[in-house]
């Protein structure tokens, strides 16, 4: 794509694809909107570099190489977050849903 096209041509991409995106990686990062907005961000990054990219091979359908980038960004994040809840400031002495002890199972 040529230089002089490709800042309209983004914008359009942008403004047509921000939303439904965002929706679908809200979806693939299980509910965390935080992750979902990064990787959909970064992910328009790439986009934004490839369309600059005159010697990289051409893209027929960007919503599809858009799409298909978004997930990846989504399950790339979701791989570097702990695999752990962290346990600073949680109350264990309160009960949950009416269980105060193992023996109340």
């Amino acid at each position: 794509m040529s230089s002089d096209h490709v800042g309209p041509a983004f914008d359009q991409l942008y403004r047509a694809s921000y939303q439904r995106m965002l929706a679908k990686d809200i979806g693939v990062c299980g509910g965390n909107s935080a992750v979902a907005q990064d990787a959909v961000q970064e992910a328009f990054i790439r986009c934004w570099r490839r369309m600059n990219d005159a010697d990289g091979p051409s893209v027929e359908d960007w919503h599809a190489w858009l799409s298909t980038v978004v997930v990846r960004e989504c399950l790339a994040a979701l791989r570097r977050l702990p695999s752990t809840l962290p346990l600073e400031g949680r109350d264990f002495w309160t009960p949950v849903g009416g269980v105060q002890c193992l023996g109340d199972l």
